[in-house]
Parts: structure tokens; sequence; C-alpha cells
């Protein structure tokens, strides 16, 4: 006859597997270019001071750091969360234009993409909740604005001590009348300086509506597809799909003081709405056959003869 000291233990078989084997997602790594990726920039340049940033999808839309006007400035390559990253967007009281331009997609433009990015803050007077206007800058740090207003991601403060995304798209104005927008809003809390976080925005046509969500995760998050944080269906609204000009990253086009405080890295657009991200990959192959053997390893063990 058998009998058991204590019932099977599964929390002994975790420690004993290691940490990261006991869930399906291991680790987080950086993208690699699909059939539906647009652009997609790594951001690892590491010349001093970096002034071009490749494109990895293939498609060849090379990222330009713009410091317009009589601004002396430069984007600054620093420790990201795979590689390098790129800061520099918001320095020294400046009012020019500091930002990534995106050469040549201008006309890669559909109503239905996602555009996400890593990001982080060192400093705790840099993060969202603690921008301040004043003068010419305003309380916001924009993450990615297109030309006339056809889309803005930005991080500001709630107004209650915490941080907020704002994101706003357009329809194109009717003949003698104005464009209709559309504010989507996302209440963060109090971000953390010092920890990595994913941002994305998907926007999906569906019939005569547009489908926004937003996906708001920390490095630690958990999964590769985790829910959205918001879903906002705007009825009857036809995306402005036209491109006046270029997409910009870490600054605006239109006053040139709300620029990023922060570190981006890793950013990608798409021309689908994407449900998966790079919060966390598959675990390493045969993980789930060595999880069994380390199971009935424990359960041989634990049993003694009566």
């Amino acid at each position: 006859m058998l009998s058991f000291r204590r019932p099977f233990s599964i929390v002994a078989v975790a420690a004993l597997a290691g940490p990261g084997l006991m869930h399906a997602d291991a680790s987080v790594q950086p993208y690699v270019a699909d059939a539906n990726t647009i652009g997609l920039w790594h951001l690892d340049e590491t010349n001093d001071p970096p002034t071009t940033f490749a494109d990895a999808s293939g498609n060849n839309y090379t990222l330009t750091y713009e410091a317009a006007g009589s601004a002396t400035v430069s984007a600054e390559s620093v420790a990201g969360l795979f590689g390098q990253g790129v800061t520099g967007f918001r320095q020294g009281g400046s009012t020019d234009n500091l930002r990534l331009s995106a050469t040549g997609v201008a006309g890669t433009n559909p109503a239905t993409q996602t555009f996400e990015a890593w990001m982080m803050w060192e400093n705790e007077a840099d993060l969202p909740q603690n921008t301040t206007g004043g003068g010419a800058f305003n309380a916001w740090q924009t993450l990615m604005h297109r030309s006339q207003h056809q889309q803005i991601l930005r991080l500001e403060p709630n107004g209650t001590g915490g941080a907020q995304i704002h994101y706003r798209v357009r329809t194109q104005a009717p003949s003698g009348g104005t464009a209709r927008t559309e504010d989507t809003y996302f209440d963060m809390g109090e971000i953390l300086a010092n920890t990595w976080y994913h941002l994305a925005v998907s926007m999906e046509e569906v019939g005569d509506d547009l489908i926004v969500r937003m996906y708001w995760n920390d490095v630690n998050t958990g999964t590769a597809t985790p829910n959205p944080v918001v879903t906002n269906v705007l009825e009857d609204f036809t995306y402005d799909s036209r491109w006046w000009n270029n997409m910009w990253i870490g600054g605006n086009t239109l006053s040139g003081v709300d620029g990023f405080a922060g570190i981006i890295d890793e950013v990608r657009l798409s021309n689908i709405a994407r449900t998966e991200f790079n919060t966390l990959v598959p675990e390493p192959a045969g993980a789930a056959l060595w999880l069994g053997a380390a199971a009935a390893l424990m359960w041989r063990r634990r049993r003694v003869a009566a």
C-alpha cells in the first residue's frame, strides 16, 4: 500500500523548473517585420549624435532627427529596453520642433492601423503626471503626431495627480464644412520612473464606424495578448487618411514645444489592428516537456512505502 506525505506540489515543480517556465510566455523580445508591418524602427543607432534611424521593415522609411529653426540640440542614443533607445525631444526650453520624421511614409496611412512603442522616464520630474506648461509650452508630451491633427497621441497630467493617454483622430472636412474630431482617453494613474511601458493604439475600420483600442502595459504584464484598456466605437466616422506631411515621433509639427521627455524604443507601425504585441514571446521549445518530466520526478520522490 502506498501513502503520501503531502499532496503533490506544483509550486515545488515551479521552483525546480526555474523562472519563466510556468507560463506560456517567457521574455520580452524585439519585433521582427511581418507582412503587415509598414515601419519598424529599433532605434539602435549609436552615432554621436545619431541623426538617422533605419527602418527594419524593408520599406526604407528612414527616421530623421529634426531640430528646426535655430535649434542647436541633437538626439541622444541611450540604453534602451532592447539595445539602444533615443531621447532628446524636450531640451533646454527650446521652442523649435524636435522630433523624428518618418521620411517618405506620407502616402501610407490606412484607416486600419496600429502604432506602438516602448517608453521609459528616468527622472521623476519628467514623468507625464509631472509635466507642466508655461510660456509657449503645453503640459503634455507628444509621442506621435500626424499633420493637420489627423492623429495625435500624447501623454499628459490627468488633473488628479496621475497621467492619462490622449488620442485624437479626425475626419476629412466636408466641402464648406469643418472636420469632425474625436478624442479617446485612458487614465493610467501614477506612472513610475525607471519602468518600461508598452503603449499601442489601433484603429479599425468596420463598416461605417471606426473602432479605437488602447493597450497599456508595463514590462511585467505577463501576456503577449493583453486586453485593450479602452475600446471606443466612433460611429459613422471616416478617418481622414490624406497626408500633407510625414509622421512625427517624439514631437509635433504645430507648436514645436510639446516634446516627449523620456526614452523611446522599438517603434512599429502596422496596417492591421494588432492584438498581439512584443510584451512577451512564447517560451523556449521543449519547456512543456521539461515541466512534465519535472512533475513526474517530484511525484516519484514523494511516494513512500507503507
